[in-house]
Formats: C-alpha cells, structure tokens, sequence
C-alpha cells in the first residue's frame, strides 16, 4: 500500500510486453499460414484401435487440443468407433460450417446427416457422449 491508502499500480516492463504481443501475433500468423488437415488426416486422428466400427452420416467438428472434444474422442475410442473429425482449428470451411449450421463456433459440434438429405447438429460433448453411448453401446 501506498501512503494515502491506495494500491500500487505495477505495469509491465515495456520489453515484455512487446515480446508478449510478437508472440501472440506470430502464433496467430503460424496458425493462419498452416494448411487445412486433409480428410484423411482428420479421419485417421479419431479411428479407434483394430476392429473399430465405421459409422455412416455421423461428422465430429472440432480439434484434438479442445478439451471438450477430447471427451468426445475418447468416448469414441471407448466405444469402437469411427467417426471422422472435422478439424475447424486447421479449416475455416469446417468453423464457418458449424457457425452457419448453429449460430455459434463453440464446438465440438456432431453431424448426423439424416437418410433424407437433412442434418442435425447435436453441440456440447455431454449431449453428444450421451446420445453415442445410447446409440452404440449395445452394438
């Protein structure tokens, strides 16, 4: 405390603060500059270990770092499953498809394309944990 009663006001050394903001920018740029992740790069980030089951009109949109979609993945890697992820962190078609589809970018974000052209969107990883458990765990 300061004589007067007031806090010290500490600001960060202007050094730091320039380094700390070339670094978030060079982050920002590295993410922009890296290429989308091929489907069968993102397939292959969710298929589960030998004998998993594929799974036809299902899509997961998200990314591996995303610890809500982490829980996702492993429910599928529990179950047998393979569904393939749309990786909206590398791909801006895969986010811009979420956002159009559910007014919002926050994912993960489930795909289930009905047999009649249509789809619903199942968002937040406790919903849809719940409806793969429901769906596959018997099978």
């Amino acid at each position: 405390m300061q004589p007067g009663g007031g806090a010290k006001v500490v600001s960060m050394p202007t050094d730091r603060w320039i380094m700390s903001a070339f670094f978030r920018n060079w982050f920002k740029a590295k993410r922009a500059d890296s290429p989308p992740a091929s489907d069968a790069a993102s397939m292959a980030s969710t298929r589960a270990r030998d004998g998993a089951r594929g799974v036809e009109g299902l899509m997961l949109y998200g990314y591996p770092q995303c610890p809500f979609c982490a829980r996702v993945l492993h429910a599928i890697e529990s179950l047998g499953l393979e569904i393939p992820l749309r990786d909206t962190l590398r791909n801006v078609d895969h986010r811009n498809a979420v956002v159009e589809a559910t007014g919002r970018g926050t994912v993960p974000v489930l795909r289930i394309d009905a047999g009649d052209g249509r789809a619903e969107w199942l968002p937040e990883s406790t919903e849809i944990v719940r409806y793969l458990v429901s769906r596959f765990r018997d099978r």
